[in-house]
């Protein structure tokens, strides 16, 4: 037990909601998970995360990607990851590289930074603060 407290999934695909929630029937049954349809760039945080995660930054337009950073709390400890797969066409805002993801994401801190060179593209992950 990692002592987590309660998870928020929000996912702006429909069909997303009910599978979060056949994985994570216990955690929900128990009060401790929630999965919610939502844009996540108006999601509106009920109170201060501990930490807010996105795994897919290349799935949401630039602005769209500023927009959810801005609505995320200040202070909030944040997991991010995106790559530079520009072959997919679901790929609309890869980064070239680290140093670029960083920028882009302007957080205030940062904990740990790294990149994974897989076989056809490198996958980046920055954990920090807002």
């Amino acid at each position: 037990n990692i002592g987590i407290k309660h998870i928020t999934s929000v996912d702006v695909d429909p069909t997303c909601k009910e599978i979060a929630s056949t994985i994570n029937k216990r955690q929900e049954m128990d009060g401790k998970f929630v999965a919610v349809t939502d844009d996540m760039c108006e999601f509106v945080y009920e109170s201060d995360p501990d930490i807010v995660i996105n795994t897919s930054c290349e799935h949401i337009t630039d602005s769209q990607y500023k927009k959810w950073l801005h609505n995320v709390p200040k202070g909030s400890k944040i997991i991010l990851q995106s790559n530079d797969y520009y072959d997919l066409d679901e790929h609309i805002n890869c980064v070239s590289s680290l140093q670029e993801f960083k920028k882009k994401s302007q957080l205030s801190s940062f904990v740990t930074e790294d990149e994974l060179q897989l076989q056809k593209y490198k996958r980046f992950m920055l954990i920090g603060h807002k």
